[in-house]
C-alpha cells in the first residue's frame, strides 16, 4: 500500500508475496508480543470494570489502562509499516512505532479517527460498509504515514547514505529511536532533527 501511495508499484501480486516473504518472521514475532498485550490489557480491563470503584487507587490503575492501551494502538499504527521500510529488531521496533507516533501526535489521531469512524459506520449505521471500509482505512493510513515514513527516511539517509528498507538510525525531535543496520544494531537517540549514531 505505501508503493501504491508513492506510485511505485509494479504488480500488487508480487509485490504482496515479496514482502510477505521478506517480513513475515519478524511481523509473526511482532504480532505474538502484540498479542500477548492485548490479552493481558483486556483481562486488566474485564478486572477494572467488573471491580469498578471510585476511590483513589481505582482511579489511577485506570488511568494507567487507559496510557498503556493508547500505546498499544499507537504501536498497531505505525510497527507494520516501519517493519516494511526499515531493518531493526523486533523489540526496537515495536519502540520505534511508540515513539514515532508520540511525534507524529497529530497523525496518529487522524489514522486512529478515521479507523473509528469507519468501523462506528459498520457496527451501528451500515454492515456492508466493511467490504470497502477496510480498504480505505488502509489507503488513508497509507497516504498519511508516507510523509511521516519520508522524513524519517530523509533524516537516516542523510547521515548514513543507505538507501529505504535498511537502517531506520535515529527518530526525530527528543524522541529516542533506536536503530539497526543490516548487518547490526545499535541504539541510537535523536536530539532535535539532527541524527548521530552512537
Amino acid at each position: 500500500m505505501q508503493k501504491l501511495v508513492r506510485n511505485e508499484e509494479s504488480g500488487i501480486a508480487s509485490a504482496f508475496f515479496t514482502a510477505f516473504k521478506q517480513n513475515f518472521k519478524q511481523a509473526t514475532k511482532i504480532w505474538l508480543v502484540l498479542l500477548a498485550a492485548l490479552i493481558f490489557l483486556g483481562f486488566d480491563g474485564y478486572i477494572l470494570l467488573h471491580l469498578r470503584n471510585l476511590n483513589a487507587f481505582w482511579t489511577i490503575l485506570t488511568a494507567v489502562w487507559f496510557v498503556l492501551a493508547a500505546a498499544c494502538v499507537i504501536v498497531l499504527l505505525y510497527v507494520f509499516p516501519l517493519t516494511a521500510r526499515f531493518n531493526n529488531t523486533t523489540f526496537a521496533m515495536i519502540r520505534n512505532s511508540l515513539m514515532t507516533g508520540m511525534h507524529f501526535l497529530f497523525c496518529t489521531v487522524l489514522i486512529a479517527l478515521f479507523h473509528f469512524t469507519v468501523f462506528y459506520v459498520i457496527i451501528y449505521v451500515y454492515t456492508p460498509v466493511m467490504f470497502l471500509g477496510e480498504g480505505l482505512c488502509a489507503l488513508f493510513s497509507a497516504w498519511i504515514m508516507n510523509g511521516v515514513l519520508l522524513q524519517l527516511e530523509e533524516i537516516s539517509n542523510a547521515q548514513n547514505q543507505v538507501p529505504s528498507k535498511t537502517a531506520l538510525s535515529d527518530s526525530i525531535d527528543t524522541v529516542p529511536l533506536d536503530a539497526a543496520s543490516p548487518d547490526s544494531t545499535d541504539t541510537a537517540a535523536v536530539s532535535h532533527g539532527d541524527v548521530g549514531q552512537e
